[in-house]
């Protein structure tokens, strides 16, 4: 008997200390995450959200085209995060975000890098040279970085010149990846994910060349709340400033 009312005081008590235990505590959020968040996600947003809110965030990083696609055939998403506003649009457009969650969250930077020419001092002039013979460029179909890449090119009228010598990743993070074990002399890659690193050289291609990359964020239909919480936080003065601290530019001005 007394086994018995042990048993159950101490299953009152356990009731009583998980109902103090917050309900998202062990919840995981899957969201797809253009692969030029995957540093500042990584190794800044995600952690501090973690800590703040004890949420888990668990991030696909790929191509923005082929995470949209498997958003498409189901993946279990709850928010999208774009490296661009075009994605966006599409996804809302097919119902498959909720149109009040849809809005621009930063805007990216495209640079050119190289682990041992010098890139700053040349520009996209050393583009042209016999020391560069391959160009790594994220492709333009399925990310927007490797877009971004293109039109700089063709703006400075050096994509006829360079095109044999370009070599197509599948992500602006490969593509830095290329440059960074010698598989391409020079890589165009995001501002975001070079910063920090030791060694190589890198400029900033100046805007005039390429259309703003605004970079938007969606929440998927069935999306729960803790996964808004984490859009929340994106926007948030914390989250702002870890995105300014990675090289992203602040979002426009709604008009």
């Amino acid at each position: 008997m007394k086994t018995k009312l042990l048993l159950a005081s101490c299953l009152a008590s356990l009731l009583a200390l998980m109902s103090l235990i917050p309900a998202h505590c062990d919840q995981t959020v899957q969201i797809a995450a253009a692969a030029n968040l995957t540093k500042v996600f990584t190794d800044d947003i995600i952690p501090a959200f973690a800590k703040k809110t004890g949420i888990t965030i668990l991030p696909t990083f790929g191509a923005t085209g082929i995470l949209a696609k498997q958003l498409e055939n189901g993946a279990p998403y709850e928010l999208f995060v774009s490296a661009d506003t075009a994605t966006i649009e599409k996804l809302k457009q097919e119902n498959l975000l909720q149109p009040n969650s849809c809005k621009t969250y930063a805007v990216g930077q495209l640079v050119l890098w190289s682990k041992s020419l010098s890139v700053t001092t040349q520009g996209l002039s050393l583009l042209t040279t016999p020391s560069v013979t391959n160009i790594a460029v994220a492709n333009p179909q399925t990310a927007p970085y490797g877009a971004a890449a293109i039109e700089t090119l063709t703006k400075a009228n050096l994509l006829t010149a360079v095109q044999p010598k370009i070599v197509y990743a599948e992500t602006v993070s490969q593509a830095f990846q290329f440059a960074q074990t010698g598989n391409a002399d020079v890589g165009f890659t995001a501002l975001s994910l070079v910063l920090g690193v030791s060694g190589g050289t890198y400029m900033v291609i100046p805007s005039k060349l390429h259309s703003p990359i605004e970079q938007a964020v969606g929440l998927v239909v069935k999306a729960s709340p803790q996964a808004k919480e984490f859009e929340d936080f994106l926007f948030s003065k914390e989250g702002r400033k870890m995105f300014a601290a990675d090289g992203y530019l602040p979002p426009p001005r709604p008009h």
